[in-house]
């Protein structure tokens, strides 16, 4: 008996579970076998965009038009991950003029086509080309509301960066300021997309002397990263060792205090004295001869036998003495740091 068929929608699910798990060569792998096997390898479309745009007809759509298609996009963007920038371009040029032709230019398909190809094209260096196609994202008719929501989230943050490769950084910083919140707000701090835009709208914060900002923007994305079961724990580390970065120094030690060397006393510990003090001349007792209370609040011990006195080793039975109801709340320490280190 013949093995089941595995569907295309299936292969592309095995795909994008294997880039969550950042296994981009399986998911290249994986990705190259299954067009391998349909037999579409990519169709010598040209790059001339503007004539695809212009609303010529394009070839009736064959089946599985729109699966296959989203197979070379994620082939492009896994090849892009892995560095292969060249091979990506390859994938990622011709695919944005065949999805603008089957499927038109308002298509989600095209919309995340023409993004994946902006940043391809970004990577390159080819900065003019690339913004071009970052417009073409957002100025197009698409919503942000709709499938292709991140697509064009995605592209107004690398737009932004874009003008920080130009030297623009006051404006890129700003323009990536407010994209990296809508995007937060749309996906989590914890998305993976989020954590990367989060390292770089902290670096840039960093290079404009802020630090204060970019160590606010990678505490949100660091506790994001640590709280969320997704696999994103190679950014989450980024994360971290850039937090490490812009976190203020720790305050320096204080030096060894010398030998017999007493503390400064503190207002509790000026309080507890003054209490003594007054219980001693109510008592008649010698200050140093006056204990601290008991937990059960009525009996007074002996501590310190700084003197001769002979009744200063004897406990002192002072149930129902107003003196004690007057500075119990002060001599009373169960902790032991009170009256005892006075």
């Amino acid at each position: 008996m013949a093995p089941p068929t595995v569907s295309l929608t299936e292969r592309l699910a095995t795909a994008a579970a294997l880039r969550e798990r950042w296994d981009f060569a399986g998911a290249r792998a994986e990705l190259a076998d299954t067009l391998a096997e349909l037999g579409t390898d990519p169709q010598p479309f040209p790059a001339s965009l503007p004539d695809v745009f212009a609303g010529e007809p394009g070839p009736p759509a064959p089946t599985d038009t729109l699966a296959v298609l989203t197979a070379r996009r994620m082939l492009a963007e896994v090849c892009h991950e892995l560095g292969d920038r060249d091979d990506a371009y390859a994938i990622a040029a011709p695919l944005a003029t065949e999805c603008a032709w089957r499927l038109g230019e308002e298509h989600p398909a095209t919309v995340k086509a023409l993004a994946t190809l902006a940043v391809i094209t970004h990577a390159r260096g080819e900065l003019t080309a690339a913004e071009r196609l970052y417009r073409r994202v957002l100025d197009g008719p698409a919503s942000e509301d709709g499938p292709a929501g991140r697509a064009i989230r995605l592209s107004r943050a690398h737009l932004a960066l874009l003008y920080a490769d130009r030297g623009e950084t006051a404006r890129a910083r700003t323009l990536l300021a407010g994209a990296y919140a809508a995007f937060r707000r749309a996906y989590g701090s914890a998305d993976p997309d989020g954590l990367r835009l989060a390292l770089r709208l902290a670096d840039l914060y960093r290079r404009g002397g802020d630090r204060e900002s970019a160590r606010r923007v990678l505490s949100v994305a660091h506790a994001a990263g640590q709280s969320s079961t997704d696999p994103v724990r190679p950014l989450a580390s980024a994360v971290e060792r850039a937090l490490a970065e812009v976190e203020p120094a720790l305050p320096s030690p204080p030096a060894s205090a010398p030998p017999g060397a007493v503390p400064p006393p503190t207002a509790r510990h000026r309080l507890v004295r003054a209490a003594r003090r007054s219980l001693a001349g109510r008592t008649g007792r010698c200050f140093h001869c006056v204990p601290r209370v008991t937990s059960d609040s009525t009996t007074l011990l002996s501590e310190t036998p700084q003197c001769t006195d002979r009744d200063a080793s004897a406990a002192v039975s002072i149930r129902g003495s107003p003196v004690v109801s007057l500075w119990r709340h002060v001599l009373l320490d169960p902790s032991g740091d009170g009256a005892s280190s006075a």
